[in-house]
C-alpha cells in the first residue's frame, strides 16, 4: 500500500507507510477523509527522503508505530499465508516451534 499526502488550502500531511503498522488503515481513512483537498500517492515503502525529491512542500509527517514483538507475529502469519505452499515455507519452523521469546 503507497504513502500517501493530503494537500490543500486547509492541510498538508503526508503519511509514511511502515509495514505491518496500521498502514493500509490510515492510507484508506486519508483518501476518504480528504474532502476538497487533492492527494499525491507513492507506491511501495518510500523513505521520507525520497518522498521529499518528488515533493518539497511536505510539511506535517504522520507515521504509525507498532510494538515489535506484535509486528512480528503478524509479519510470520501474514508470510505463512502468502507463501505457505512454497518449498521455502514448508522447510520454515511453525510458530510454536521458534525461539522462546519472552514480552
Amino acid at each position: 500500500m503507497p504513502c500517501i499526502q493530503v494537500y490543500g488550502s486547509s492541510i498538508n500531511l503526508t503519511f509514511v507507510h511502515i509495514p505491518k503498522c496500521a498502514g493500509t488503515s490510515m492510507y484508506l481513512w486519508m483518501r476518504k477523509n480528504r474532502g476538497r483537498n487533492r492527494w499525491y500517492g507513492w507506491n511501495g515503502h518510500p523513505t521520507l527522503a525520497s518522498m521529499k525529491k518528488d515533493r518539497h512542500d511536505i510539511k506535517t509527517t504522520l507515521i504509525t508505530v507498532r510494538n515489535p514483538w506484535d509486528r512480528l507475529v503478524s509479519y510470520y502469519s501474514m508470510c505463512k499465508g502468502i507463501f505457505e505452499d512454497s518449498p521455502y515455507m514448508r522447510t520454515m519452523m511453525t510458530y510454536e516451534e521458534w525461539p522462546s521469546f519472552k514480552r
